[in-house]
């Protein structure tokens, strides 16, 4: 079970990308679902 160890911020899902991809845009969104929960959309190319 994850216990919070694995958590990236914004900006290292953005620095992981970036290793691959030369562009990378992000958006944090809450509201994909009704319980509390946070998305991170990368679009990449």
């Amino acid at each position: 079970m994850d216990r919070g160890k694995f958590v990236r911020t914004e900006e290292k899902y953005i620095a992981l990308a970036s290793k691959h991809f030369n562009t990378v845009n992000s958006k944090v969104d809450n509201s994909y679902f009704n319980i509390p929960y946070t998305s991170i959309i990368l679009e990449c190319f």
